[in-house]
């Protein structure tokens, strides 16, 4: 599988909206990615600095963001039944 095409791929994410960096190993349908905050990081002396995470995210989650056709809620890679991520549409994003 081309984890390539994930790469600056904008996903939500634990209630934050997140752009891939990065994308590496995939095991049970979840792939391993490097992940910076849309919204949340700090002023420094060379710039603007994201909050960055590395987390499990569900390769789901990461295919339906490639397509962008519409907004849809899709089941989180955390245990909790009620852990769903959010996908948003190429209009929610403009």
């Amino acid at each position: 599988m081309d984890k390539q095409k994930f790469i600056d791929q904008i996903i939500f994410h634990d209630d934050d909206r997140w752009v891939v960096l990065g994308a590496g190993a995939q095991r049970d349908g979840n792939t391993f990615c490097h992940l910076a905050s849309t919204s949340r990081g700090r002023q420094q002396k060379n710039g603007w600095t994201p909050v960055q995470i590395c987390d499990w995210v569900s390769t789901e989650v990461l295919e339906a963001a490639v397509k962008r056709d519409t907004g849809a809620w899709i089941k989180g890679t955390e245990d909790d039944d009620e852990a769903y991520d959010y996908i948003p549409s190429a209009a929610e994003l403009s």
